[in-house]
């Protein structure tokens, strides 16, 4: 059997090879599966993403793997679970699992096989089209994020590899402990945990999570022209999902607006805060934080 090989030279560093990837790619779809490695997409010591045509049975497929413990937050059991219920539970297009594996008792990295979408992101798609068809794309973009916002939940924290959500005790401890994990830039992080700290009482009094993507930015999106309409082909990268706060994803998706003269009204916006003096608490920190979007 595969786990009974000798430990591969690639046990402590990746160092991707086609030969990997196909073992990996046969391991899920059995032993006489054609695998052809199409396009590396990442392909770093640790972390590998990589576009593959398979024959028997015929597929496109993207596989995925990764060192353990080199970035904690990407958890692809969880990336997993939350992709399922998605497509279970809503119309918003989205890639099917194929094979999940953090076990680590087959190969020395986690792996994630997933299908490979259709169609180009919205940064490559958005500057060659009209207003109108600019305009039916982010409809569509703003419907798959309502979708994925009426998946909702009591709780309020990280959503496991079985679907369940790890309580942190109510939607301020988990926004705080969100903050800790995910804001790396030390002010940024203490400016939201200070935010919470003086409205807790609107944080305490929301009534539920919804399924949040938080990372809908325009290469996460991808579009096809169909009848020379613009048509959502898919919703990628589950990677930051959580039961968290749906006003997170909307305030992302004008902080990512591909339209220059949207990214030119936020600059203006920032300079005024900035000529009032946000740290002499002029202006209020609550519309320059949404939780984790400060790096």
């Amino acid at each position: 059997m595969l786990a009974d090989r000798k430990k591969p030279l690639y046990w402590h560093s990746l160092n991707a090879s086609e030969p990997l990837i196909a073992d990996v790619v046969r391991d899920a779809l059995g032993s006489e599966a054609g695998v052809k490695v199409r396009q590396w997409y990442v392909r770093e010591e640790s972390y590998v993403v990589a576009s593959v045509d398979t024959t028997r049975p015929a597929m496109r497929l993207v596989v995925k793997l990764e060192i353990p413990d080199k970035r904690p937050h990407r958890r692809f059991d969880s990336m997993a679970a939350i992709t399922r219920m998605v497509r279970r539970q809503s119309a918003v297009p989205t890639f099917e699992v194929i094979a999940v594996d953090v076990t680590r008792s087959r190969w020395p990295c986690n792996v994630l096989i997933v299908t490979e979408l259709p169609g180009v992101t919205w940064a490559q798609l958005y500057p060659r089209l009209s207003t109108t068809a600019r305009a039916q794309g982010q409809r569509q973009i703003g419907r798959a994020a309502a979708q994925m916002h009426s998946l909702a939940y009591d709780r309020f924290g990280t959503i496991e590899f079985d679907g369940s959500i790890s309580d942190h005790g109510g939607a301020v401890a988990a926004l705080r402990a969100r903050a800790a994990q995910r804001i790396r830039t030390p002010a940024h992080r203490q400016l939201m945990l200070d935010l919470l700290e003086r409205r807790e009482g609107l944080f305490a009094s929301l009534p539920g999570s919804q399924v949040t993507h938080e990372d809908m930015n325009p290469n996460n999106l991808l579009f096809e022209m169909r009848d020379d309409e613009t048509v959502l082909s898919g919703v990628l990268d589950f990677e930051s999902a959580w039961a968290g706060v749906e006003d997170s994803d909307l305030a992302r998706l004008e902080l990512w607006a591909p339209d220059p003269r949207t990214r030119a009204a936020r600059r203006l916006r920032r300079r005024r805060r900035h000529t009032c003096g946000i740290r002499s608490q002029k202006a209020d920190p609550a519309v320059a934080v949404v939780p984790g979007v400060c790096r």
